[in-house]
Order: structure tokens, then C-alpha cells, then sequence
């Protein structure tokens, strides 16, 4: 009996591969139509309640206009009002570096700078100038993307959109500024015409609050709200070289822009420079201060710094000493003063906190 061969069995067919999933298209976009819109989301993330979405996309907000009245203005802007206009824009180049690279003195590129400069649409002559902040929204959105969780971008991008670009940031200064000046000026007829001022209503109330909730949670906040501060300081004194102005529907006199930007300190002098920093040294030989030399690991900065009388007690003191000792990065909160572009001074250490390492987390 001959035994034939069964013919070599068929390859079992390739099972087809699972199709790629883009979890993305689960995910929602977050749009931001109105000023209540961009509040409602920073409130959220204050509350580390952001969660998954796809993209940020902001729809018709928000547009900063100005309008001017006076012979002056019908087909020219003058060095007053561009002097405003560029410190707006320096602001935003600053409130970006802050926000990727935790340092308003760090130099930009050509390239950053171009993504991020301020269009200004001229109507009706030139007495009136409207800036756009979504085609910046969108660079920033890309420029942050890289580097930051969802949350953290949708925090500096929302942040920089209200601080530079929202009537309620605009109305909360000129109401600060008033009750300043209020207490300042000596003329009793000047007084009682400031105190008869009123810029902000309840709900430019709550929406001031809610980003103060927000900035002592997060330093890049605080640090982008001082720049903003002296943006809003020049934008309101260009107001004065009209016969007639307004900043997004908010008419202000001349004479009363005047006033309430005299003596404005400037505030992006003072800034936090929270962060991971390592110690490298630590001198005791001034028996009135405590010094300490550390260096910044996501910026670089380096800095001398004295630490504050009253954090030499308990946790900072320990995390100090553990920091020294067991050579680890230590999380401090630290204050310093910006001297002109690029320049540290006063800086102290008010708390320090030791890190957890990713074994001691699990």
C-alpha cells in the first residue's frame, strides 16, 4: 500500500491588525466665545478640574480695540499711542517666555517673535485700532504644546488671552489705579471726581478673584499678571492723547487717564522664580543671614539668594538640609526683583520643599 502525501497545508491566513485608534476624536474641544467663557475654564483649571480635550479654539474673542478722537488721529497714530501699542507687545513676548521657559528675561528667537506679534487693523482713518489675539492663540497653543499637560497650556494661553486682551483686566486696573490715586492726590475737587469713578461691576469682581486664586497656585501666573500690569499702565496714559478715547467701550477723559496713570509703579520688576533648583552652596559666615547659591534645573538660572528669617524652621529647614546633604532638587518658592532686561537682585528663598523621587511616589 503506497502512502501518498497530503499536500502541504495553506499558511493560516495574517489576521488583519487592529485599526489605530486617534483617542483625540473622543476628546472635546474646548471653545472660548466670550470673556465668560475664557473665566469659566481658568475657574475649572484653579480647581484641577480640566479635563481631556482635543484642541483650544477661540471663536470671535477676543479682539482688543481702541478708539481715539482728535485732528491728530484722522490718518496717523502718534508716538504716544505707539509707545502703548509696543509695550503691549513686549509684554506678550515676556508673558510667552514665562510661560515656556519659567523666565521673563529669556531671549526669544526672530522666528518666536514673528509668531507672536500683534496685528493692528486700522478703522474709520486712524482713529480707531482693533488687535486680534486668536492667530497668537494658535502659535502659542503650538509653542506650549511641547512642553506642557493640557491643563498648563490651557492656563498660560487663557491667562495671556484675559491679562492682555479682556475688558475685565482693563477695568480691574483702572479701578485699582483710581482707588490709588484716590488716597494720593491733594486737590480736594480732583478726589471727589475719582471717587466718583466706577470701572468694575460684581462680576468684573469675581472674575479679578478668581485669577488671584489662581496666581497664588501657580507663580507663572502671578509673574505673567505683573507684565500685563505695566502693559495696561501704558495703554491707559496713550489714552490721554486723544480729544476723545476709549478702550473696548470703556470711555476715559484725557485728563482723568492722566491721573490715574501718574506714579503707576511698575510691577513686572518683582517677580517669583518658583521652581526645582538644586543647592549649590550654602554659607553661613554672615551670623545676620542665611545665604544660599542655587541653580534653577529647568531654566538655568543661577542665583544668590538669602533665605527668610522665618523659613529657617521645621520642613524648609529639613528639606534644606536633606537638599545639601543628599545632593536632590528641592522645590523652592523664591522672590527677587528684575533690574532692567536680564538682571537678579534681593532674590530670597521663602519655603523649600523636598521632591519626590519617582520610586518614593510609588
Amino acid at each position: 500500500m503506497t502512502n501518498k502525501k497530503s499536500p502541504p497545508s495553506a499558511p493560516p491566513a495574517p489576521r488583519p491588525s487592529a485599526p489605530t485608534i486617534d483617542h483625540t476624536i473622543d476628546l472635546p474641544e474646548i471653545v472660548i466665545r466670550s470673556e465668560e467663557d475664557a473665566y469659566h475654564f481658568l475657574q475649572l483649571a484653579s480647581r484641577d478640574e480640566i479635563g481631556g480635550y482635543s484642541k483650544i479654539r477661540f471663536d470671535g474673542w477676543p479682539t482688543l480695540s481702541l478708539y481715539f478722537k482728535g485732528e491728530k488721529f484722522e490718518q496717523s497714530i502718534t508716538p504716544t499711542v505707539m509707545k502703548g501699542l509696543l509695550e503691549l507687545q513686549k509684554g506678550i513676548y515676556k508673558s510667552f517666555a514665562v510661560a515656556k521657559f519659567d523666565s521673563p528675561t529669556k531671549r526669544l528667537s526672530d522666528e518666536q517673535k514673528d509668531a507672536l506679534e500683534i496685528k493692528v487693523g486700522v478703522k474709520g482713518g486712524s482713529s480707531s485700532f482693533e488687535i486680534n489675539y486668536q492667530e497668537i492663540a494658535v502659535k502659542l497653543i503650538e509653542q506650549l504644546g511641547a512642553r506642557m499637560n493640557p491643563t498648563e497650556v490651557l492656563i498660560s494661553v487663557v491667562s495671556i488671552a484675559v491679562l492682555y486682551f479682556g475688558t475685565s483686566a482693563y477695568k480691574s486696573y483702572l479701578e485699582g489705579r483710581k482707588e490709588i490715586r484716590s488716597k494720593e492726590v491733594s486737590d480736594e475737587t480732583q478726589r471727589k471726581t475719582l471717587e466718583a469713578l466706577t470701572f468694575v461691576s460684581e462680576q468684573e469682581t469675581k472674575r479679578t478673584e478668581i485669577l488671584v486664586t489662581l496666581a497664588a497656585k501657580n507663580h507663572q501666573v502671578e509673574n505673567i499678571a505683573r507684565l500685563a500690569h505695566d502693559a495696561h499702565t501704558e495703554v491707559v496714559k496713550c489714552l490721554a492723547a486723544g480729544s476723545e478715547a476709549n478702550i473696548d467701550g470703556v470711555s476715559i477723559a484725557p485728563e482723568v487717564s492722566e491721573v490715574l496713570t501718574q506714579n503707576a509703579r511698575r510691577k513686572s520688576s518683582e517677580v517669583r522664580l518658583d521652581g526645582s533648583y538644586r543647592l549649590l552652596k550654602l554659607d553661613w559666615s554672615d551670623p545676620t543671614r542665611f545665604r544660599v547659591k542655587i541653580f534653577n534645573t529647568k531654566s538655568g538660572l543661577q542665583l544668590d539668594a538669602d533665605v527668610q528669617d522665618d523659613s529657617l524652621t521645621g520642613s524648609t529647614k529639613d528639606a534644606l538640609k536633606a537638599a545639601e546633604w543628599n545632593r536632590k532638587p528641592v522645590k523652592l518658592k523664591v522672590n527677587a526683583k528684575l533690574i532692567g532686561e536680564e538682571v537678579y537682585r534681593d532674590a530670597t528663598v521663602i519655603s523649600a520643599e523636598l521632591e519626590e523621587s519617582a520610586d518614593e511616589a510609588s
